[in-house]
């Protein structure tokens, strides 16, 4: 939940400039790791084509901006938004207040990979059906409940079934 702005602006707008233009020159496919932050602000369970309405930080504006661009400049692509997060959970809390479609890291690669291998292009939401920060890191290890701090979005869950379409889950 940086304020780096400059920081954010530089790594998740101009890097993804570079890449783009980098692409374009060589004539290849850019992949695209975003985050399931460009949807907080928006609706539960965001589709591909849901427009986030605010963005809470510069991190999920910088990203949303990134993945504008190359949606606009680059035809060859695939964005994958998501959240991983390390099996087990490294932490001995976990947040009670906050929903997501985050998964742990081996699934959101095993994922990652069926879409590359299928030649998807475009836009995807990639990760695990719609739970609690709390009840995932319950599935690895014994986690005390809390709540989360203030500013962090209360849900970024997202819709996989484009995801699930065609890779035929």
């Amino acid at each position: 939940y940086s304020t780096d702005s400059e920081g954010a602006m530089s790594t998740n707008v101009d890097g993804v400039h570079n890449l783009i233009e980098f692409c374009r020159r060589k004539e290849l496919k850019l992949i695209h790791i975003s985050t399931d932050f460009v949807y907080a602000g928006s609706v539960p369970m965001a589709t591909e084509e849901d427009l986030p309405i605010h963005a809470p930080n510069w991190y999920a504006l910088t990203k949303l901006v990134g993945d504008v661009m190359i949606q606009r400049f680059l035809p060859d692509h695939l964005i994958v938004r998501l959240s991983h997060k390390p099996t087990p959970f490294p932490f001995s809390k976990a947040w009670l207040d906050v929903r997501t479609s985050a998964d742990y890291t081996p699934n959101s690669v095993t994922q990652l990979i069926e879409l590359i291998e299928d030649g998807a292009l475009g836009t995807f939401n990639i990760g695990s059906e719609p739970r609690t920060i709390f009840t995932m890191a319950s599935e690895t290890r014994f986690v005390e409940g809390i709540t989360s701090p203030e500013g962090v979005p209360k849900d970024t869950t997202m819709c996989i079934d484009k995801y699930k379409k065609l890779t035929k889950q």
